[in-house]
């Protein structure tokens, strides 16, 4: 082999070697997750050890936590053997390749239905045509992230890459079997108003609706919200008809905000809830990045999205 085929060689396996540290902003928990998600889409493509550090930027920093500096260990194991040093650079770019995406803008969601079809069993019920005053289309627009096949590709990289905490596996274990295990359950995210008007909120008491009307009074519907109004209003409507796995929620949303610092019991419950919502036999839900983590969780659940 010549000396430069042998120098290049070199110079590409340093360049695949490379570390490329993850970090996060302050955006919600699974808007952060799914960047994660596009990354490692990214390192396997390009044959690199994933690395994700998120420091006290991550919305669900806790000061007071002595056993990790890395808001990921909170909730996942580490995803290698790679860790971050002082002096690391870390990167927080919006990576995406033309075919694969986990997070879009509102307005795109919308706009993708067309490329929906039959076998990826969605039911559409459309309110009001609407156009986001945040607009942003990700390259990746010729597929929706709705389509089974899409989200089969996400699962299989959540399960290359991601594994739960112990207690966290334990814990919705432990749920599913209370709540969802062998009954028949539909899954019903509420999210309440969005902060910044980037789509139409779809009223409560349209989903209330929706839900009576289209099951019998065997169905349960397992509630998933961060809000208590929205779980009393739906407890008040259904009664005994209502699941929910029982936490400490709040008046309003709790996403995060620059005013507002979150707790990891607050990420754990989201994570809790979706994992749960993820194993219903259907799912009820309006736009937002938990139910899209919970179709990503379940490939197969069909779904009706309100919008």
């Amino acid at each position: 082999m010549s000396n430069f085929l042998i120098l290049f060689a070199l110079l590409t396996s340093v360049q695949l070697s490379a570390k490329i540290v993850r970090g996060c902003q302050t955006w919600g928990f699974f808007a952060e997750f799914f960047w994660v998600l596009n990354y490692l889409d990214d390192c396997h493509r390009r044959n690199i050890t994933p690395c994700v550090h998120w420091n006290e930027k991550f919305a669900y920093f806790d000061k007071n936590r002595k056993d990790t500096n890395n808001c990921w260990e909170y909730f996942f194991e580490p995803l290698s053997k790679e860790r971050f040093e002082i002096g690391d650079e870390i990167s927080v770019e919006k990576l995406y390749n033309n075919d694969f995406s986990c997070i879009w803008s509102y307005q795109q969601y919308i706009e993708n239905l067309n490329l929906l079809s039959s076998n990826d069993e969605i039911t559409l019920i459309n309110f009001e045509p609407f156009s986001s005053p945040f607009y942003e289309v990700y390259p990746a627009k010729d597929f929706h992230l709705y389509e089974k096949v899409f989200r089969s590709k996400v699962y299989n990289l959540i399960n290359r890459y991601v594994i739960l905490k112990p207690k966290l596996i334990c814990k919705i274990n432990r749920l599913y079997n209370k709540l969802i295990k062998n009954q028949k359950v539909i899954g019903i995210h509420l999210r309440g108003g969005f902060l910044y008007n980037e789509v139409p909120e779809v009223s409560i008491d349209m989903i209330i609706d929706r839900a009576s009307r289209e099951y019998d009074n065997e169905t349960l519907f397992f509630i998933a919200t961060d809000q208590e109004p929205l779980l009393e209003k739906f407890r008040t409507k259904l009664g005994p008809r209502v699941l929910f796995y029982d936490f400490k929620r709040y008046e309003k949303s709790s996403a995060p905000t620059f005013s507002a610092q979150l707790t990891p019991e607050d990420a754990e419950n989201l994570i809790i809830e979706t994992f749960l919502l993820s194993k219903c036999s259907h799912m009820i839900h309006t736009i937002s990045n938990v139910s899209t983590m919970a179709l990503y969780l379940n490939p197969s659940m069909p779904h009706s999205l309100m919008y």
